[in-house]
C-alpha cells in the first residue's frame, strides 16, 4: 500500500499565502483605481489655492492702492489744515470730501482729529466712533503706518483703510475711507463668472460676504493675516462624486466576487488538512478531560506539524497527570499556610484594636488630669471657704448665746462679730459661683462624652466645639489662645462623641505643634464653623510650623507619626479619619504651609428631611 503523501506546514502556509496575494492584487488594483477620486480632490483643491492666491493678491492690491490715494490725500493742504485747524477750514473740508472718489467711486470718507474724534465725513447714514479704537491712536502715536482690515458699522460690512495726516514729521490727524464691502475691488462682479463655486469672506469666522451658492463640496481657506479675514472657497463635486462612486460600486463587486472565490478555496483546503486533524485532536482531549488518562491509539494527520502535535499532546497528557498528582500535595500545603496566614491576620486585628483602645485611653488619661486640673481651682476656693465658715461658727453661736441669756463666754470674742457678719454672705456666694463653675465643667465634660448616647442622633457642632475646648483647656491654656467663629449651622445626624473625639484630637494635634514651635510669639488656634453646599464644615487652624509636603499625603496612614518614640502611636489621625470619612460620609481635608500654619477642614453632610 502506497503511503499517502503528507505536506509540510510550510507548503500548506504557501498555499494559503498565494490565494492571500491573489486577494491583495485585486485589492491595490481597487486602491488604485480609488485613487482617482483622490487625485481629482487634489487637483481641485490646487486650483482652489490658486484662485485663493490670485484674490488674495488682488485685494491686497486694491487695498493698497487705496492706501496710496489715502496717503496722497492726507498730504494735500486742504485736509493737513483741517487736521489743525478744523474750525477755520471746515467749509474747504467738506467740499473736498464731499467730491472726493476712489478709482472713480465715491465712498465714505472721514477726517479724525488727533483724539480720534470725527471732524467731517461725507457719509450720512452712519457715523462710526474711532476714538475708542487701538489702532486710531497707534496712526497718531506714529505706531502704525497704516490700518487695513473689515469693520462691522450698523450690521454691515466694510473695508477699513486709515493713514495718519502728517504735518511737519508729525500725525495730526487720520484719513479713513469705509468702502463696502461688495463693492470696490469687484466682487459683485464675480458672481457671474462663478459656476459651481461658491466664494465667502470671514472675520472672526462670521461671516460677512458670500459670493456663489454650493449646497456641499470641498471646502479650502486662505487667510490674510494683514487684513485678519478667512477666504473660504467651496466647489461642487457632486458629478466627479457621482463619476467616483459609479467606479467604486462597479470595483466593489469585483472584490466581493474575488473574496468569494477566495473564501471557497480556504474553507476546501482548511477542512480538509487542517480544520478535520484538530477535530480529531480535540476529540482525543476531551476523552483525557473525561476519563483522565491519555488515548494511546490518536489519527495520523497528513500535516507534519499537526501529526508531530497530536504525539507532544499525548507525551503532555501523561506529564498533566503527573503534575496533577503533584498539585494536590501543594494545595494541602497551601491551605496550611492559609490557615497560618489567617491566624496571623487575627492577631493582627486583635493587636490594632488593642492598639487603638490604649490610644484611646491615653487620650482619657489626659482629659481626666486636665479636667481634675480645671476642677481643683473652684473646689479649692469652696473648700477654703467652708474652712473659714467653720472658724466663724465658735464665735457666732456665742453671739447667738449672748442673745438668748446676755451672758458672754470668755473665750469668745465678739468684736470681730460685725466682719463675721459681713463676711459670711460674701463666703457664700463665692462657693455658690465655685459650685456653678463644678457642674457647668461636669456637664460639659458629660456633653463632649456623650455616655448615654451610643448611636447617631441630631448633633450640634457648635456645642460640640464649646464642650471640647472646655474639656481640652488644659492642653492648649498655657501655649496658644482660642479665635472662635462659630456661625449658625444646621444640626446634622452623628454620634456626637465620636465627633467630639475628632474635634479633640485636631485641637490637642494643633496645640502640640505650637508647643514646639518658635517662629512666633502669639500663638492662635481658630475653630470656624460655617455651611458649605449640603455640608457643615469645621475648620481648626493654627499658626504654627506646618506639615512637610513630602509627608502630607501620610498623616492618615495608621501608625504614621512624626513624634519621638513613646510619644505618639500614629492612630490619631487616622481614627479620626475613619470617623469622618467611612462612619458619617463625610471628609477631613487638609491644607498646610510651611512657617504658616495648618487648616484641617472637617465636612459632614447635613440632614436634608430636617
Amino acid at each position: 500500500m502506497t503511503k499517502r503523501r503528507q505536506l509540510t506546514l510550510t507548503e500548506m502556509v504557501t498555499s494559503i499565502v498565494v490565494i492571500i496575494i491573489t486577494v491583495l492584487g485585486l485589492v491595490i488594483f481597487v486602491s488604485i483605481a480609488s485613487s482617482v477620486g483622490t487625485m481629482n480632490t487634489i487637483s481641485q483643491e490646487k486650483n482652489i489655492g490658486r484662485e485663493i492666491e490670485i484674490i488674495k493678491e488682488e485685494l491686497t492690491a486694491y487695498l493698497d492702492i487705496v492706501e496710496i490715494i489715502l496717503n496722497d490725500t492726507a498730504t494735500t493742504p486742504i485736509v493737513t489744515q483741517a487736521a489743525l485747524q478744523p474750525e477755520y477750514s471746515s467749509g474747504n473740508l467738506k467740499d473736498y470730501l464731499d467730491d472726493f472718489k476712489i478709482l472713480n467711486e465715491q465712498f465714505n470718507t472721514s477726517l479724525l482729529n488727533i483724539n480720534g474724534e470725527r471732524i467731517y465725513s461725507n457719509g450720512i447714514d452712519f457715523l462710526k466712533n474711532y476714538s475708542t479704537e487701538a489702532w486710531a491712536k497707534e496712526l497718531v502715536s506714529g505706531a502704525l503706518e497704516s490700518y487695513k482690515s473689515v469693520t462691522e458699522i450698523d450690521s454691515e460690512y466694510y473695508w477699513t483703510v486709515a493713514v495718519p495726516v502728517i504735518y511737519n514729521g508729525y500725525p495730526e490727524g487720520v484719513l479713513v475711507a469705509e468702502i463696502p464691502i461688495n463693492r470696490g475691488y469687484g466682487f459683485n462682479n464675480i458672481s457671474e463668472q462663478l459656476q459651481g463655486i461658491e466664494i465667502e469672506i470671514l472675520k472672526d469666522d462670521v461671516s460677512v460676504l458670500r459670493i456663489g451658492h454650493v449646497e456641499e463640496g470641498l471646502v479650502k481657506r486662505g487667510v490674510l493675516e494683514h487684513l485678519d479675514i478667512d477666504l473660504k472657497f467651496i466647489i461642487d463635486q457632486s458629478d466627479s462624486l457621482e463619476m467616483i462612486q459609479n467606479l467604486k460600486v462597479r470595483l466593489l463587486i469585483i472584490i466581493l466576487s474575488f473574496i468569494v472565490i477566495a473564501v471557497l478555496i480556504l474553507l476546501v483546503v482548511s477542512k480538509r488538512f487542517i480544520i478535520k486533524p484538530i477535530t480529531d485532536l480535540k476529540k482525543m482531549i476531551d476523552v483525557f478531560m473525561i476519563e483522565g488518562r491519555p488515548n494511546d491509539d490518536f489519527p495520523s494527520a497528513s500535516v507534519v506539524e499537526i501529526n508531530e502535535l497530536s504525539e507532544q499532546y499525548h507525551d503532555m497528557s501523561k506529564i498533566i497527570i503527573q503534575r496533577e498528582n503533584a498539585l494536590k500535595v501543594s494545595e494541602q500545603t497551601q491551605i496550611r499556610k492559609n490557615e497560618k496566614l489567617e491566624e496571623l491576620v487575627n492577631k493582627l486585628e486583635s493587636t490594632q484594636s488593642l492598639i487603638i483602645q490604649q490610644e484611646k485611653l491615653a487620650s482619657i488619661g489626659r482629659l481626666a488630669a486636665g479636667v481634675a486640673h480645671e476642677l481643683n481651682n473652684p473646689i479649692g476656693f469652696v473648700n477654703g471657704n467652708f474652712e473659714m465658715l467653720s472658724e466663724y461658727m465658735p464665735t457666732l453661736m456665742g453671739y447667738v448665746a449672748y442673745l438668748k441669756t446676755g451672758i458672754i463666754d470668755p473665750d469668745i470674742d465678739l468684736e470681730d462679730i460685725d466682719y463675721i457678719l459681713e463676711d459670711i454672705p460674701k463666703l457664700l456666694v463665692e462657693s455658690e459661683e465655685g459650685f456653678i463653675r463644678i457642674v457647668d465643667i461636669v456637664q460639659n465634660l458629660k456633653d463632649y462624652s456623650r455616655i448615654d448616647i451610643s448611636k447617631n442622633d441630631t448633633y450640634d457642632i457648635n456645642n460640640g466645639v464649646r464642650t471640647t475646648l472646655m474639656v481640652a483647656k488644659n492642653e492648649y491654656k498655657d501655649i496658644a489662645s482660642i479665635d472662635l467663629e462659630l456661625e449658625k449651622v444646621p444640626r446634622v445626624v452623628a454620634n456626637g462623641s465620636e465627633i467630639n473625639e475628632v474635634l479633640l484630637n485636631l485641637i490637642v494635634n494643633s496645640s502640640q505643634a505650637l508647643a514646639e514651635y518658635t517662629g512666633t510669639e502669639q500663638k492662635i488656634i481658630s475653630v470656624a464653623t460655617y455651611t458649605q453646599d449640603t455640608y457643615v464644615c469645621c475648620d481648626i487652624k493654627d499658626n504654627g510650623p506646618g506639615i512637610p509636603t513630602e509627608i502630607i499625603d501620610k498623616i492618615y496612614d495608621p501608625f504614621f507619626t512624626t513624634k519621638e518614640p513613646g510619644k505618639g502611636t500614629g492612630l490619631g489621625l487616622n481614627i479620626a479619619y475613619n470617623i469622618v470619612k467611612n462612619k458619617h460620609n463625610g471628609d477631613l481635608t487638609v491644607t498646610s504651609e510651611i512657617n504658616k500654619g495648618t487648616t484641617f477642614t472637617i465636612k459632614l453632610p447635613t440632614n436634608e428631611e430636617e
